[in-house]
C-alpha cells in the first residue's frame, strides 16, 4: 500500500473541497522557484467543477473514493480545499505538497504507522512521518498540522522541516520574495502557476519556447460566462520579446487556418489576446464555460464508453 501517498494521487485528481483555499503566499518558502496552486472550493463552483463533481459522486470512481475515506477518516471530495506544491528547485524530490482541508489527524497517523519500513522523529513540536513509496521504491516524508488543517509532504525530510519553519513565522513569498516570482494573478484564480525560469536550468533547456524566458506564470478562472487563461511570460530583452509575441502570433494564425482545427478552439483563439509592453508578453485566452465544460462532459463520456467496451463480459473464453 502507498499509505498517506495515496492522498497526493487523489488531490491532484480531485475537483472539489470544504472552504474556499486561494494561493496563501505566507506558507510558500521564500526560496520557491516555481509554485502550483489549485483552489479546488474555487474550481468546484465552475461550470466544470461541476461535471468533475457529478463523475467523481457516481459510478465506479465514487465506489473507490467512499473505500477510500473509509481508510483516511476523510472524504477528500468534501474535506479537501487546496492543494499548493512548490519548490526550491528542479529537482523532484526537493518538492512541498501542502494540502489543505479537514482531516482525521488520528486515523491518518494510525493508517501510515502501518507501513513495515515506518520511521518517525520529532521537530519543533510536530512529528514528521516517514514510509517508503513502493512504486517509486523511495522514502517519503510528511506530518498533519496539530488541528488537521493541513498535510505536509516531501520526498526530503529537509523540506518538510524547511515549511514547517515557514508555518511557524520563517521567510515565506508574503514576506521575502527571493525568487521574484509573479503571484499577481492569483487573485480570483482557480489554478496560478509560475516559475523563476532563470534560476530553473533544465526548465529552459527542455522547452526552447522558454530559451529567452526569465520568468512565466499561468492561471485560470472563471469571468463570468467565460473560462479565462493567461499566460505572463517576461523576457530577458525586449528584442527576444519581440520575436516570441511574432512567432506565438504566427503560431496561432496557423492554427486557425488549419483545416483539422475545431470550430470551438477557433472560436478561442479569435478571442485570445496577445500584448507586447517591453519585455513582458502576455497572452488572455477566452471560452464560453459552459462550452469547455460540455466538451469535458463529451470526453468523460466517451472515455466512460470505451471503457464498458473493453470490460470482460463474463462469455468470453479461457
Amino acid at each position: 500500500m502507498k499509505k498517506l501517498a495515496m492522498v497526493i494521487g487523489m488531490a491532484a485528481g480531485l475537483m472539489c473541497g470544504a472552504q474556499a483555499a486561494p494561493l496563501n503566499a505566507g506558507q510558500v518558502g521564500a526560496n520557491a522557484k516555481w509554485v502550483l496552486h489549485l483552489d479546488v472550493e474555487g474550481l468546484r463552483a465552475t461550470q466544470v467543477g461541476k461535471i468533475l463533481m457529478q463523475k467523481l459522486t457516481t459510478g465506479d470512481d465514487n465506489n473507490r473514493l467512499n473505500a477510500l475515506a473509509a481508510m483516511l477518516g476523510c472524504d477528500l471530495r468534501k474535506d479537501l480545499a487546496g492543494v499548493t506544491l512548490y519548490g526550491p528547485s528542479d529537482v523532484e524530490d526537493e518538492g512541498v505538497v501542502i494540502l489543505h482541508g479537514k482531516f482525521n489527524k488520528q486515523q491518518l497517523e494510525t493508517f501510515v504507522k502501518a507501513d513495515d519500513a515506518y520511521a518517525s522523529e520529532d521537530y519543533k513540536g510536530a512529528t514528521i512521518h516517514s514510509w517508503i513509496d513502493k512504486k517509486k521504491n523511495k522514502r517519503m516524508y510528511g506530518t498533519i498540522l496539530a488541528g488537521g488543517e493541513a498535510i505536509v509532504m516531501s520526498g526530503a525530510n529537509a523540506s518538510v522541516k524547511a515549511e514547517l519553519d515557514v508555518l511557524g513565522g520563517g521567510s515565506s513569498l508574503a514576506t521575502q520574495n527571493e525568487g521574484k516570482l509573479s503571484l499577481g494573478a492569483a487573485n480570483g484564480s482557480v489554478l496560478i502557476a509560475a516559475a523563476d525560469l532563470a534560476k530553473m536550468k533544465s526548465a529552459k533547456t527542455s522547452a526552447q519556447t522558454l530559451k529567452f524566458a526569465n520568468s512565466a506564470s499561468a492561471s485560470i478562472s472563471e469571468q463570468g460566462a467565460d473560462a479565462v487563461g493567461t499566460v505572463v511570460i517576461e523576457a530577458d530583452s525586449a528584442q527576444n520579446a519581440q520575436q516570441m509575441n511574432d512567432a506565438l502570433r504566427g503560431i496561432l494564425a496557423m492554427i486557425q487556418l488549419n483545416d483539422k482545427t475545431d470550430q470551438n478552439t477557433k472560436d478561442a483563439l479569435k478571442a485570445t489576446g496577445v500584448d507586447l509592453q517591453g519585455t513582458t508578453l502576455k497572452i488572455s485566452i477566452h471560452m464560453p464555460a459552459q462550452t469547455l465544460a460540455d466538451t469535458l462532459q463529451k470526453k468523460m463520456t466517451e472515455d466512460d464508453a470505451k471503457k464498458a467496451a473493453s470490460a470482460p463480459t463474463g462469455t468470453e473464453q479461457k
